[in-house]
């Protein structure tokens, strides 16, 4: 749906569940999967979703107008990451290969670098930086150990999006059935 002038751009080989809800400046890059009852919304600033990655069920995403850092309040998710179902990612940056558990809070202005992992129900505060292949885990978040995440998720992710892309046709054919 557009919001304030600005369109969803979402690439053709992307899986958009349809009770998800895509808003605004958002940008969903190839074999991305928005699950079911998740919201994206870029009605106040741009939200970049790379290619690969996974929003799982009931995941919330959302901008700011503007951070206090001056830094952009834009959500960046770069390619192979996986957001856990009932995550909330506020305005902030995740790279490459990450995975975020189910019910985890990422916070304005916050960076999870490459191949960092959060245990669910994680927390992690505003302007806060988990660095690259660790494992963080808390309320706010601590670290727990050293280890890259595995990108295999990603791919796993990426082909039940396909299963389920297929499952959905895009007229319904109700009224065909006798």
């Amino acid at each position: 749906m557009p919001a304030n002038g600005h369109y969803p751009f979402i690439s053709s080989d992307a899986f958009i569940a349809p009770s998800a809800t895509v808003l605004g400046d958002v940008k969903v890059n190839s074999q991305v999967s928005v699950w079911y009852n998740a919201v994206v919304l870029g009605d106040k600033n741009e939200v970049k979703v790379g290619s690969k990655v996974s929003i799982g069920d009931r995941v919330v995403i959302k901008t700011c107008s503007h951070l206090p850092s001056g830094f952009p309040a834009v959500v960046d998710i770069r390619k192979e990451s996986t957001i856990g179902a009932g995550s909330t990612l506020v305005s902030c940056t995740i790279l490459e290969g990450c995975i975020i558990g189910e019910g985890c809070v990422i916070l304005e202005g916050a960076l999870v670098e490459a191949g960092a992992t959060l245990s669910p129900g994680t927390v992690v505060p505003p302007g806060r930086r988990i660095p690259a292949n660790q494992h963080w885990a808390g309320n706010p978040a601590e670290f727990v150990a050293d280890g890259a995440a595995g990108l295999d998720k990603a791919k796993r992710e990426v082909e039940m999006a396909m299963e389920h892309a297929d499952e959905f046709l895009p007229v319904n054919t109700v009224p065909f059935e006798k």
